[in-house]
Parts: C-alpha cells; structure tokens; sequence
C-alpha cells in the first residue's frame, strides 16, 4: 500500500504548495502567479440543508474541541479533525461509526447489529465512551447521526481539558443547534436488507423577538442484514432542543434525547488456525431461540444544557451539564470454544440486564488579555463526572446439544434450549462506579504578531472507582444478598504543553507534549479492589496548511505514545499461571508503545472538486506482558493475556480513505457525484497474535440531483458502498468474535428542504 500511496501523495502535496505559495506575497521581482480560484458559496450565511458557515464545505476552520475555546485550528498545536453534516449527508452516513470510518484513519470496533461501537485511534482503544458537547457521555451504545452537526476526533492524550481518556485520542459529538432563520427537512431512505430509515429536521422561532428558538430532529429507522437470523433491527431516536437568548450576552441550549433501539445480538464468527474460519460471512452461529425472544433492547434518556454568559468580548462562563439513564436488556449467544481440525464447537449464553445513571458536569472561564507584547487566551475550569453501572447477569452453557455435536460447519443441526432470564437461579449481581472531579488551566501566549504561541496547561483529578459482586441478583435489589464492594482513589497531575510557529498565515509548524490518566474496568476477583488506572504520555509533532483561501487544510502529524498498566484478561494459549497484584489474583498488566504518522488533507479544491483524504501508518506493540506459549492443533483456543513484543491487536500497520466529489454548474448544476476508496492493512485478532484479519479495500460511490420543486428543494441520492462486493473482515475482539464486512448494498433517499 505504501508504494502506491506516497507518490500519489507526493504529488499531490508538490501541487498544493505551488498553490499555497501563490497566495503570499511575492517574495521575487517576477513571480509565477497561478490563475485565481472563485469557490462559490450557496449558503450565504443562511441554512442550507440545515447547515450553517458554509454548509457546502467539508472543512471546519475553527473547534471548540482541541483547547475549548473557538480558535483557529491552525492556530492549536494538536491535531484535530472534523467531519461535517455535508460529508454525513454526501456519505449516508447513519450512524458514528459510519462517520468516523469513512473519514479518518480510525479502527471501528462493534456489531453489525450496532449495539456498541468503540474507536482505536493511535493505536488505542478509546473504550466505550465518547463525548457529546463536550462532556464524557457514561456508555454511548450505537450512537447515529441524525442530530449532529459535525464531529471531532481529537488525536492524541486529550486528558488535561477532558480528564480519563485513552492516550491515542477522543472523539466529541456536536449537536445540532437552534436557528432563528426557518428550516424543515423530511427524508425518506431505503436500501438492501430490508433497510428504512425515515428523518425530520424542523427549527425556526418560538416568539416574535426571536429570543426563543427551537429545533426538532427524529427518525425511525429498521433494517435487516447480510447475516441470517438477523432480520429485525430498529431504532427510534427523538431529540428537541430549545435556545434561549434574552440578552446579548447570555445563551442557554437545553438538549433531550430518547432513544429506543431493538436488534438480535451478533456472536461473530471464529478464527481456525491463523485465519478467520472458511464461511459464508452470512453465517450465524447463535441460537436464534434465545437471541430472537426476547430481542436484545437498549433504551437511552438524556437530558442536558449548556450556558454562556460573556461579561464583555474577552470575558466568558461557560457551564455544562446532562443527566443519562440507559437501561439495556441482552440476549445472546455466542461461540466459546473451537476445536480446531474439526469445527467442533461449544456455546454459551450471556443474558442480563444492566442500567446506568450518568452525571457531568463543568465550568470553564474563559478569556483574553495582554501583558505588554503578549496577547494571552486562558481557561479556568471545572470538571465532575458520575456513573453508576449495576447489572444482572446470567452466562450457562447451553442445553441440549449432543456433546460434541456441534459443528461451525453446520450450525444449524442442532439447536439448544436456555434458561429464561425471570426463572434463572444463579444469577451474578456486579456494579460498577466511578466518581471523578478535576480542575484545570491552560493559557496559550502569542508572541509577534502570532507568529510564535506557546500553550501550558494543567490537571488535577481526584478519581474514585469501585465494584462490587453479589447473588442472588433476581427478582429485585432488595434480594440481592452477600453484596460485596471494594474502592480504589487515585489522584494524578497531567501537564500539557504545546508550540505553534507561523512563519506564513497558510503555515503552522507545532509540536506538544501531554499526559493522561484512564481508569481500568473491573477488579481483581468479588470484593477485592478495582484496577488500577492506566497512565499515558505522548510527545508529537506536524505541520499544517490552509489552501485556496481555507478552503483545503492538511495535517501531518508524526507521534510516539507509551500507556503503562495496561490490563489484560483471559489465559493463554495452553494454561495460564497465577499472576498476584498487591496480593490479588490479576489479569497481567502489560505496557505499550505506539509510533506512527500521519496525513489528513480535506475540503474544496475548486468552485467544483472536494477531497477527503487521510493515510496513517502506526507500528503499536506490547512492550511488556506476558510470554507466548505455543498451542497444539487441536486444542480450543481462548483469550490470551498480552504479550510482549506483540502488536496490539484490532490496529494495521497501514491504513487510510479517500473521498473525491465533483459537483456541476451551468448545464450540470444540482448534479453531484463522488468515489471513494477505505482502505485497511492486516490485523492481529488478538494478544497472542495467534491469527490475523486479511488486509482489504473496498469502494464507495455517490450520485445525487437537487433540483426546485414547486418552491422547494428536492434532492435524490443513490449511494453505492462496498462496490466489488469485497469480502472482508472489519474487526475482532477475540477468536470467537470476528466481525465481517458489509456486502455491496445499496442505498436510496429522497429529501425535501423547505
């Protein structure tokens, strides 16, 4: 892949640069001057399909994400990038992780049935929290797309302004907001598999002094799927929100969320030997009588605000806050051993219930001064999270399978019978908790005339982290006995420090040293404490540019990230031993190392061509865990601890995406089109490095038409994905849980904006 993709880009990067430095001053008596590029602007300053500043665009010049306040992302020395609600909507994408797939080089790791969906990014897994507005959303199930207006992945340790998050990177959801100017939108989508997704946006004014505003997303959405036995998905999402502004300097969003989703849980399928075993990606190995009655539900409730007061144009209090409640039912049944000459298998059932109550909350203070020559930008904040997870669960083996009968090869023969979830005796109660407050203040320095910034910063959190186990868990808490919890308090001090250099306005060369705290989920064994936190430190540095009047930008970024106490479960490949921490039988702690690099380039090139580009190579190993004990050929295979020297598993060593759209005038005006490539190298399916997913591409295409229509607008698209019908392997958690690809699948929508 490489070959192929750095002379293309070398090219291509030869080519900007020419442009770029067209558009500074001539420097000689007789310069090469290019032809001027006029982009033409169609949302002039007003909606256009819901969208605001230049919703025509794939670019976002400015985030809130990368320091929390609203500064240049040229002028941040870290690397961030956005995806807008016109690549969504060029792209169909329908949920996060369709977004953040297509778009960055990022690993997607979750279920064809989008129960939950986690990101690698720099080659560490950012768990399965993501962040809404700002603040760290408790568990983000399935999230979709349907009430955001961009997205950020920020990369790198992003722990001084947004606390216990993995060292390779965040990810924060921004929602669509109120606007006084009138919009209504009503879609219809509709593609393979049985899929329907119908979506309404609605926003305007509530008083005449367009003081109160409000904006209503919904959708209905259902699907089937390539894989058998999966034919009923459905998600119900009702999101208003409401904008107060009865001064100047005062705002207030208030945000709600009701989401209902409803889907058969997917077990994956498992690797034979060093490979994904040789079936049909449309195989399921469940037992559709548990799976399918009751379906797997999870049901989200959110509710949350944030508030701006501006004491004048440099001073201002920013307060946030949201309130979640999910509750999720599972019903499952998966694979949990293998005999690998022969396909012999067994499998297990997971169900339970868990519910979560979730608090944030912060307060930045936020401002702007000079002392002397020195334009100063400064942060005071302010941040508490809570969540508290309890949960039933229930894990048997199955019932009623001949022993040894079992066959991956015919998983149809014989079917088990489960035990029903009310009836069930030998429940396990576990509750998870985790209590965190923090402070924090950066101030980023500009010196000549903001050719040189220096940013230092730092954070101070106070973590608490508990669990507890105990049975009988059903019918009621009030049954729930021999409850045993343990607690565990860690303090730390991340710094962070970065440097911006400007020798031209199209130019800024940065670099930036950060640190981070996470916190490990579980505990040793019941009533012992929980893991202890992971800590990680990275140092990076790159170089940006802003093309045709930032209209293009491009990142490259060069990166070397280390995490310690790195947890680990499972056995490896024979017999595990007993590994002690502080006296308590553990999963081993491991450490790990990533290095990489990598190239973003996104936005508009000209009145009609747009690109998103994005290529990272990342070598990520073990540094320290456990030895590697060979397997015999007929041994079932389990989850191995990490070992040393090994790569992460789920992280290639290549990876990118390109996405090319053209977009007509005169004659061809309203029509648009685009092609694009997602490209993956090799995988590592686990810790031991035991087998790996194959290496694969696959190719993406649009084709749309808006046109008037009795005074409104109207736009048809059809989107092609996975256009060869390429076979593949997007991710895996284990040797039992290897996700396949989607096929060629069509997707169709008709839209009218009013």
């Amino acid at each position: 892949m490489k070959q192929i993709v750095t002379p293309l880009m070398a090219a291509f990067l030869t080519g900007l640069a020419q442009a770029a430095y067209a558009e500074t001053p001539a420097q000689a008596s007789t310069p090469a001057q290019l032809p001027t590029v006029t982009v033409k602007d169609t949302a002039e300053k007003s909606l256009v399909d819901g969208v605001e500043e230049g919703g025509d665009n794939y670019v976002i010049d400015h985030t809130s994400t990368a320091n929390k306040m609203d500064t240049p992302i040229m002028d941040t020395p870290f690397a961030v990038q956005s995806i807008t609600r016109r690549t969504m909507d060029d792209q169909q994408a329908i949920s996060v992780q369709d977004a953040i797939n297509a778009n960055t080089s990022s690993v997607v790791q979750g279920s064809p049935a989008f129960t939950y969906q986690t990101y690698t990014i720099r080659g560490f897994n950012t768990g399965n929290y993501i962040y809404m507005n700002g603040l760290r959303i408790g568990d983000s199930m399935g999230m979709d797309t349907n009430n955001v207006q961009s997205i950020d992945v920020l990369k790198g340790a992003a722990a001084m302004l947004y606390g216990l998050v993995q060292p390779g990177g965040m990810i924060n959801l921004n929602l669509k907001r109120a606007s006084d100017t009138p919009y209504y939108s009503l879609q219809q989508q509709f593609g393979s598999f049985g899929m329907y997704r119908t979506t309404a946006d609605a926003t305007g004014a509530i008083t005449p002094d367009k003081t109160l505003l409000y904006r209503l997303n919904a959708q209905y959405y259902t699907t089937g799927s390539f894989i058998d036995n999966m034919s009923t998905n459905q998600d119900t999402l009702v999101a208003p929100s409401l904008t107060w502004k009865p001064t100047e300097q005062f705002t207030l969003n208030l945000d709600y969320q009701y989401q209902d989703k409803a889907m058969v849980m997917y077990p994956g399928l498992p690797a034979i030997y060093n490979r994904p075993a040789a079936l049909p990606v449309s195989t399921y190995l469940g037992d559709s009588s548990i799976t399918n009655s009751p379906l797997t539900r999870q049901v989200r409730n959110y509710v949350g605000y944030d508030a701006t007061f501006k004491f004048n144009d440099d001073w201002s209090l920013v307060n946030r806050f949201y309130y979640q409640y999910m509750g999720n039912y599972n019903s499952g049944t998966s694979v949990s051993g293998v005999t690998q000459n022969t396909g012999a298998a067994t499998r297990s059932t997971n169900i339970g219930q868990f519910f979560e109550d979730s608090i944030a909350t912060n307060l930045d203070l936020k401002g702007k001064f000079e002392t002397g020559p020195v334009k100063h930008s400064t942060l005071l904040g302010f941040d508490y999270f809570y969540m508290n997870n309890p949960a039933d669960a229930l894990n048997f083996g199955l019932a009623g399978y001949p022993a040894g009968k079992f066959n991956i090869y015919n998983p149809a023969t014989y079917t088990g019978t489960g035990v029903p979830f009310s009836s069930a005796s030998n429940l396990v109660y576990t509750q998870n908790y985790q209590n965190w407050t923090a402070a924090y203040a950066t101030d980023q320095m500009s010196f000549f005339d903001d050719m040189l910034q220096i940013l230092l910063g730092g954070r101070f959190d106070s973590l608490i982290v508990g669990n507890g186990f105990g049975s009988p868990a059903f019918p009621a808490t009030s049954n729930r006995t021999n409850l045993s919890q343990a607690f565990a308090t860690t303090s730390a001090w991340n710094p962070r420090a970065g440097i911006v250099l400007q020798p031209e306005k199209w130019i800024s060369i940065y670099g930036n040293f950060t640190q981070t705290l996470s916190p490990n989920a579980g505990g040793y064994s019941g009533g012992f404490p929980p893991y202890p936190p992971s800590y990680g430190t990275q140092f990076e540095g790159g170089i940006k540019m802003e093309f045709f009047d930032k209209r293009l930008m491009m990142t490259l970024a060069a990166y070397d990230i280390t995490k310690t106490n790195v947890i680990m479960g499972g056995t490896n490949l024979l017999s595990a031993p007993t590994f002690y921490i502080n006296g308590y039988p553990t999963s081993i702690p491991a450490s790990a190392e990533s290095r990489g690099a990598e190239l973003d380039i996104t936005g508009r090139i000209d009145e009609n061509w747009s690109v998103i580009a994005n290529y990272t190579h990342d070598d990520v190993w073990y540094t320290s865990g456990q030895p590697y004990v060979a397997s015999g050929a007929t041994a079932t295979i389990t989850t191995q601890y990490a070992v040393a020297g090994n790569r992460l598993p789920g992280v290639p060593a290549d990876m990118g995406n390109l996405w090319v759209k053209y977009e007509g005038d005169g004659d061809l005006s309203g029509l648009s089109t685009a092609l694009g490539v997602q490209a993956m190298g090799q995988q590592q399916g686990d810790n031991a490095n035991s087998y790996q997913l194959p290496a694969y591409a696959v190719a993406n295409a649009m084709i749309g038409y808006s046109f008037p229509l009795l005074g409104k607008k109207v736009t048809a698209q059809l989107n092609l994905k996975n256009l060869f019908d390429k076979q593949y392997y997007l991710t895996a958690s284990n040797r039992f849980n290897i996700i396949p690809g989607t096929p060629l699948n069509v997707m169709g929508a008709l839209r009218v904006d009013f």
